[in-house]
């Protein structure tokens, strides 16, 4: 017979097992689907794309789109992109609590119960979506904000 600590060790261990693979974030690479973690890319016009990225964080989800538009850029030979529309969305994942009451009465006695109940978004959780559409160049880079050197971006988030 296995002690009841074992089995309540084990269960605690598991459930902390789930509980971090469910919050930890997706390797960067292509979205499988619409709904996944990762990026997509349209070519809009000759050097002008949109990217899209899809993370469990807004931070991560902006990061990829910029690594893949450094990406793009690099894969066109050219030096430089910049941002020339941007929009960002997403939802947290919030744990939920209800509370229930009963009672009944019937064959000589009555009685009230009461249950709390708390559930936590183990499966899809928090998603977030960058997208932006940039042009890339080569050269003297434009003035304005939102222009990133390709090279220098990709080192760092390479």
């Amino acid at each position: 017979m296995i002690p009841k600590i074992t089995y309540s060790l084990a269960f605690t261990l598991a459930l902390t097992m789930a509980l971090s693979a469910c919050a930890s974030e997706a390797p960067y690479g292509p979205a499988a689907s619409s709904a996944s973690s990762g990026y997509t890319q349209k070519s809009l016009e000759e050097g002008r794309y949109r990217v899209t990225y899809r993370a469990r964080t807004a931070e991560a989800a902006r990061d990829g789109a910029l690594r893949r538009a450094a990406e793009i850029t690099l894969g066109d030979g050219a030096e430089w992109f910049q941002i020339v529309h941007a929009y960002s969305e997403g939802t947290a994942a919030q744990p939920r609590t209800s509370v229930g009451i009963g009672g009944h009465s019937g064959g000589g006695g009555s009685g009230v119960g009461v249950g709390i109940g708390m559930s936590f978004p183990l499966g899809g959780g928090s998603s977030y979506e960058h997208s932006f559409e940039f042009i890339v160049g080569s050269g003297e880079r434009p003035e304005g904000g939102d222009v990133y050197d390709a090279r220098s971006l990709f080192r760092v988030a390479g």
